[in-house]
């Protein structure tokens, strides 16, 4: 099936095609009780005092946002190449620091926005760009979403495969730009806070910074809901606290900590942006 929509979107232009799966995910969304219950506990958590009925657009909204992110994926290569002039950009003087530093960058961002769309802003850093990523469960679709991401000159290393830590410090070391979707509920990890809740994240990043010395910034890459520039990439330095002494896992709660901080800010303006599916608040 996913072949096979594949197949019907690329046919379509992207705006067609955002639109259709839209309103596919849209309706289909409404009868994933499990996913929408795992919705419904997170947008508890993060929005206490709203109504069940604003909580219930949200939930809309996202599953809406998921569709649109799906054409995005599977017109990759379109995507990428009409994006410079489609994204509004705020990146100064983040970019630039990029452009001009000799090392590497731990660009940390999340399932925000138009997170799939991002690979048209990844040309401008001009530097070797490279993905850090969980595979989906299905390995046939997995396999469909690297052969498109690829395709449109992204690289991507999975967290599962025995050499991708060394990769990753290689990378880093090379000065290129490294992108970890931090927002994710991981198996292993540390309870640290997210909308005012424990939840646990990867202290990776501390791992990678340490041994690399890698520059940290952030990247929130969502739609603007205009037609001539659909979407806003956002990028600057994050901000952590760093004592020379600092072990990986000082860096990793220090780094993580003010990620949160920085993805509660971005959630509570832009509540229908954010992919709400994982739990990432349970023990």
């Amino acid at each position: 099936m996913f072949l096979g929509v594949s197949l019907l979107v690329r046919l379509l232009p992207m705006p067609l095609a955002r639109g259709l799966l839209a309103g596919f995910f849209d309706m289909v969304g409404r009868l994933i009780t499990s996913q929408n219950r795992r919705m419904e506990r997170s947008l508890q958590v993060a929005f206490p005092a709203q109504s069940a009925d604003w909580r219930r657009m949200r939930r809309r909204q996202a599953w809406r946002n998921l569709g649109r992110s799906v054409a995005e994926v599977m017109k990759l290569r379109t995507g990428q190449n009409s994006s410079a002039s489609a994204i509004l950009l705020q990146a100064e003087p983040e970019l630039s620091a990029i452009q001009h530093e000799p090392r590497g960058t731990l660009l940390l961002s999340g399932h925000f926005g138009a997170w799939e769309a991002m690979a048209g802003f990844a040309g401008l850093l001009k530097r070797p760009f490279l993905i850090f990523y969980r595979p989906l469960e299905n390995p046939l679709i997995d396999a469909e979403l690297r052969r498109s991401r690829r395709r449109a000159g992204i690289d991507l290393v999975s967290i599962h495969e025995p050499d991708a830590v060394r990769t990753a410090i290689r990378h880093l070391r090379a000065g290129g730009v490294l992108c970890l979707f931090a927002d994710q509920r991981w198996a292993r990890g540390e309870p640290l806070p997210l909308f005012g809740q424990p939840a646990l994240a990867t202290l990776s990043a501390g791992l990678l910074q340490r041994a690399t010395d890698a520059r940290v910034s952030m990247l929130v890459h969502r739609r603007t809901g205009k037609a001539t520039q659909p979407y806003e990439a956002v990028l600057e330095a994050l901000p952590f606290e760093l004592q020379p002494q600092d072990g990986s896992r000082d860096r990793g709660r220090s780094i993580m900590t003010a990620f949160n901080a920085r993805l509660e800010d971005w959630v509570r303006v832009h509540p229908d942006s954010w992919f709400w599916m994982q739990d990432r608040w349970k023990p």
